[in-house]
This record gives C-alpha cells, sequence and structure tokens, in this order.
C-alpha cells in the first residue's frame, strides 16, 4: 500500500503539538495514540478510536478539532461491546445508569466505514465480534480473547456482590450504586482473580494481545505490529524510537 509520507509527516507535526493532561501514562500512551491515528490515515485500520485507552480532555477534544479540520467523518457514541454482558440484568441496567454518559469517538475516512460505525452507535454500540476486530483493525482472535476475560471479571464481580451483599438485592444495588470495592475471599473468588493477569500489549499497537498472539511471533497481532513499526520509522525514525522506548520493545 502506497503512502504519502510527506502528508503523515505533516499530520504527525500536528498531532505532537495537542495538549493533554501531561501525567507520565499520558506522556508514555501519546505516541502510540498518534501512530493508530496515521494507521487509520494510510489505510492500516478503518476506525480509530478515541477516549477509551487516553480520556484526557484536552486530548479528546484537540484530536477531534484536527480530524474534523482534514475533513475525516468523526461521531461520538457509546463504548462498542461485541458480547452481551454475563452479569444479571438488574446489575447491567444499574450499571448503565451509573455509566450511561461514557462515550468515545470513532473517526473514519471512508463513507462506508463511517455509515457502519453510525448504524453500531445506533443500536446501542452492539456489534459482533468479527466486525469490531475488522473495523479496529485488530486480530479476531485477540477481540475474543479480550471479551473472554471481561466475563470472567463480570463473573467475579457477581460472586463478590452476592457475598459482600448477602444476597439482599438492595444492598447489592447500594454497593453498585457506589461502586464500592470489594476484596476476594473464597476460593472460587481468588481463583478467578489470579486468572485475571494483564494482557501483554502489541508493540507499535493498541492490540491486547491473546496468549497465542503475545507469544507467536508469526501470529497476526505480531504481523500487524510490523506493519506499525514500519509505517512509524517511514514517517519518522525518532517518533519510532519514541513507541519502541516506550512499549519496551
Amino acid at each position: 500500500m502506497a503512502v504519502d509520507k510527506s502528508r503523515l509527516r505533516s499530520v504527525l507535526k500536528k498531532l505532537l503539538v495537542v495538549p493533554h493532561g501531561g501525567d507520565l501514562a499520558d506522556v508514555m500512551t501519546a505516541p502510540q495514540e498518534m501512530l493508530d491515528f496515521l494507521a487509520m490515515l494510510a489505510g492500516l485500520k478503518p476506525v480509530f478510536l478515541l477516549g477509551r485507552g487516553m480520556d484526557d480532555a484536552s486530548w479528546v477534544s484537540g484530536i477531534t478539532d484536527l480530524a474534523k479540520s482534514m475533513g475525516l467523518h468523526v461521531e461520538r457514541g457509546p463504548h462498542w461491546h461485541g458480547v452481551p454482558s454475563n452479569l444479571p440484568p438488574w446489575i447491567v441496567e444499574v450499571t448503565a445508569k451509573r455509566d450511561g454518559s461514557k462515550q468515545a469517538t470513532y473517526i473514519s475516512k471512508a463513507r462506508a466505514i463511517a455509515q457502519e460505525v453510525t448504524a453500531i452507535n445506533t443500536a446501542g454500540g452492539r456489534l459482533a465480534v468479527p466486525v469490531e476486530a475488522r473495523l479496529l483493525g485488530y486480530p479476531e482472535c485477540c477481540v475474543a480473547s479480550h471479551y473472554d476475560a471481561l466475563a470472567r471479571v463480570d463473573r467475579l464481580y457477581t460472586l463478590l456482590l452476592r457475598r459482600v451483599g448477602g444476597g439482599h438485592e438492595e444492598r447489592m444495588r447500594q454497593l453498585v450504586v457506589e461502586d464500592v470495592a470489594m476484596a476476594p475471599e473464597t476460593v472460587e473468588e481468588l481463583d478467578l482473580a489470579r486468572s485475571l493477569t494483564p494482557p501483554k500489549q502489541i508493540a507499535f499497537t493498541s492490540i491486547n494481545a491473546c496468549a497465542v498472539c503475545a507469544t507467536d511471533p508469526k501470529s497476526p497481532a505480531r504481523s500487524i505490529g510490523a506493519r506499525y513499526r514500519a509505517l512509524a520509522e517511514a514517517v519518522d525514525t525518532s517518533f519510532a524510537e519514541q513507541i519502541a522506548m516506550n512499549a519496551g520493545a
């Protein structure tokens, strides 16, 4: 795929001056977000997702303004959910009310992709795992693994609520509304908690790798990482070096 290096270098200069909170997490994350934005422009990923990994208000606003000035398709919408929650319906209802204002920004080049984004957001962010993987440019295996981990989180949360809340729905509702911290104690709770190890993020991508992609150098996620690294190096070698350093690559 031909890449307009001159245009991407110009965009990178604009990205580099977009303000953000400036804490260590933002400083470490921002270069990767910039590369993801450039990957969307270069056609390596259909949709750039803004406001999930790095949700600093000034950063989201600055990137949104830049995207609009470039004539890209920009839409605010709910967080996407490729797999229905395993939580009991009443917990889903309570958390939806508590977190209902949380939104992300979806940026794309192609009108057809933007129309898909609009349809998904209109459906409340519900979509199939293969569709989410395709639109975000992630391996389907890694997206499926992400939802498997979320299912275990949901199971652990349900167990904690039932034990701490004594099985009384009103008490459990209060725990959810107040977002009370609860520690695992039973064997099942502890086993689930131990299974929730942080996923490995593939260098030069925002992909949280599944077990296979984390270890296999020829895996789909590793292949995507290689293409993103090549893009970063083609645009600016010092930019690529910064991302590699941040990722420990």
